[in-house]
């Protein structure tokens, strides 16, 4: 049942993650080659700042994909903490529709401010972020429109949340990443078209804001047709706001919000303060290695965060058997991918950068070796912290947030004295003290998981499931042959 459920969303899921790489692979070295420089850092530091409209979101993506995955799975109610979770009588009924879209409504007014959020927090603390990169730059004109249209954008991305995220809820992940896949081929062909037309910034932001809308509209129909299908009614009828289901999510949510923040700056605050030297050149060489780096730990987590709406489904039933399989197969195959990928992009990413001729390089072995080690921690405990925040109780607050402000601040003290380097070490250290092993003991203790069994069972069930495919693999050509 395990290894059946992994695969169409996780199909679906490196689909669309392939897709987006192919961007890496089609459209950012005609970017390195077409842009200067410095057009190369603003480039990659306004999207990187993008993130920024995520904070917006105080958590409510996340937040509804549980809420909507309990509802589905037949709950009345969702859990507030961690007592209110283990003492949930499990539910195997069909879903219940009347929550469901009392939920969706209750999300419509709620995005409509975070759309505005965000827009504010991009119009106030974007410019100042970025204004380093755009002198270096110029400060031309285009690039600010360019910065406008950004905001734009992450507006419409922030509505999109409420949709997209309903969609996950409900167990129809392959559907989103198809969506996601199909207007990433749109958007790589364009940018393709534009760039080799000897268009810059402004012109691949117009197109990306365009795309957004597409993919809004879409989500929204989807949704709509869904409800009018299982439940016999739009899910555009009514704005009403129902005060127990966001009374229930708002604990979860706010913690999760500021745990955002924490992770945003633990993530990218490095970046942000590279983006504030002089060097234009090694601004570009760190943030092309840190974009690498990104999409690289986006397609690993696959395995496991496309198949997050069932993982909750399992928690919501109390079906900790399968959860540990499931989730020691997904782990197992995350980080395999992970390392090995990492492998690849250090023994040759220079070498292939050097043989298209293009100028940018990926920073130097030891700050790569160091970066390496700092996203695999990453993405272990974060996969932890995921299995975790499925019962809806939310304890990384002050660890996630005060680790960031840490970061930010012991980061810009260090970087004067000890560059780059200092930077990094500050990174890995912070991560240590809390961070890298906090959420692992409390999933582990949640799923009644011993460390040593967890030691073992990791490779155990990646294993197991890898011989699985294998033989349905070989059947499948034996039949075919035959």
């Amino acid at each position: 049942m395990i290894t059946r459920a992994l695969n169409q969303p996780v199909l679906m899921t490196w689909m669309s993650h392939f897709v987006q790489f192919g961007s890496a692979i089609f459209v950012l070295p005609l970017i390195l080659i077409r842009f200067s420089t410095e057009e190369i850092a603003v480039w990659f530091l306004f999207n990187m700042i993008i993130g920024i409209a995520v904070l917006a979101g105080s958590g409510f993506g996340a937040t509804t994909v549980r809420a909507v995955s309990y509802f589905f799975s037949g709950a009345d109610s969702l859990p507030t903490n961690i007592v209110e979770f283990k003492n949930q009588k499990a539910k195997t009924g069909k879903p219940n529709y009347q929550k469901l879209y009392l939920l969706l409504s209750t999300l419509g007014r709620v995005y409509v401010l975070l759309s505005l959020l965000a827009i504010a927090l991009l119009a106030t603390i974007g410019p100042l972020i970025v204004s380093n990169v755009v002198a270096l730059a110029g400060n031309r004109t285009d690039l600010w429109v360019a910065f406008g249209v950004l905001i734009l954008s992450s507006a419409v991305r922030m509505q999109s949340v409420r949709w997209s995220s309903f969609i996950q809820g409900i167990d129809q992940v392959a559907l989103i990443r198809r969506l996601e896949s199909f207007i990433s081929v749109i958007r790589i062909c364009i940018y393709f078209i534009l760039l080799t037309l000897g268009y810059k910034i402004l012109a691949l932001f117009i197109a990306d804001l365009l795309l957004s809308i597409i993919t809004l509209l879409y989500a929204r129909h989807f949704v709509d047709s869904w409800f009018a299908k299982n439940a016999g009614k739009s899910s555009m009828r009514t704005t009403r706001f129902d005060k127990e289901i966001f009374g229930s999510m708002w604990p979860a949510t706010w913690r999760f919000g500021l745990i955002m923040l924490g992770a945003y700056l633990i993530n990218y605050a490095i970046s942000l303060l590279v983006a504030q030297l002089d060097d234009a050149a090694l601004i570009a060489s760190f943030l092309f290695t840190v974009n690498i780096l990104f999409m690289i730990r986006m397609i690993s987590q696959a395995p496991l965060y496309a198949n997050l709406p069932r993982l909750v489904q399992m928690m919501a039933k109390h079906d900790f058997n399968n959860l540990r399989r499931y989730a020691g197969t997904g782990i197992f195959a995350v980080m395999s991918l992970l390392v090995s990928s990492l492998l690849v992009v250090g023994l040759f990413g220079n070498t292939i950068l050097e043989f298209f001729n293009i100028g940018t390089r990926l920073v130097g072995n030891e700050i790569f070796v160091l970066l390496s080690i700092w996203i695999i921690l990453e993405v272990h405990h974060a996969a932890h912290a995921q299995i975790y925040m499925t019962s809806n109780h939310i304890p990384f607050l002050l660890p996630a947030v005060l680790s960031g402000i840490a970061i930010v601040g012991i980061g810009y003290i260090v970087m004067q004295s000890y560059g780059l380097l200092g930077l990094i070490l500050v990174q890995l250290v912070v991560q240590a003290c809390c961070n890298n092993w906090y959420p692992v003991m409390l999933s582990l203790r949640l799923l009644q998981w011993p460390f040593k069994q967890y030691i073992f069972d990791v490779p155990k069930f990646g294993i197991q499931y890898l011989a699985w495919r294998g033989l349905a693999i070989r059947s499948f050509l034996g039949s075919k042959l035959a």
